[in-house]
């Protein structure tokens, strides 16, 4: 895997996979040994309905790792300073959130499955669910 320039946003990245492509198809290679951080939990996105979304908060620390499996969706990030919007389609391409990042994704496409690599095993008390909590938060730096 390679990583690539950083976003305008503070610990996030965008990082390329490595895929093998010929007359059978991509093969996307994801090897647990050379992600950017030690993966704890892997779940998937999909069937969202149209105009929903998903995330919608922060956590307070561990990172995660958005890969567009199939279709699209755009990603928004904000550090609390900065925001960016990222539309995820290539499989090849993923998105590093880094802790203290507030973090939602809209605009599914109708075949959208969004793979997802945590650093940590889900824990509610990790989240921030309030956007004033996170700015409170992110202006404490």
């Amino acid at each position: 895997m390679q990583a690539l320039e950083k976003v305008e946003v503070e610990r996030c990245r965008l990082w390329r996979l490595p895929a093998f492509v010929d007359s059978r198809g991509r093969l996307v290679l994801v090897e647990l040994a050379t992600t950017p951080f030690p993966v704890q939990r892997v779940f998937f996105v999909s069937d969202v309905p149209a105009n929903k979304s998903r995330g919608g908060h922060a956590k307070k620390s561990g990172e995660e790792f958005l890969i567009p499996i199939k279709g699209s969706v755009a990603v928004s990030i904000d550090d609390g300073v900065r925001r960016a919007e990222i539309t995820l389609r290539d499989p090849c391409l993923g998105l590093i959130v880094g802790p203290r990042i507030w973090c939602a994704q809209s605009r599914f496409s109708d075949d959208a499955v969004l793979g997802v690599f945590a650093s940590q095993p889900y824990k509610a008390e990790d989240h921030i669910d309030d956007y004033a909590e996170f700015r409170a938060m992110a202006c404490v730096r």
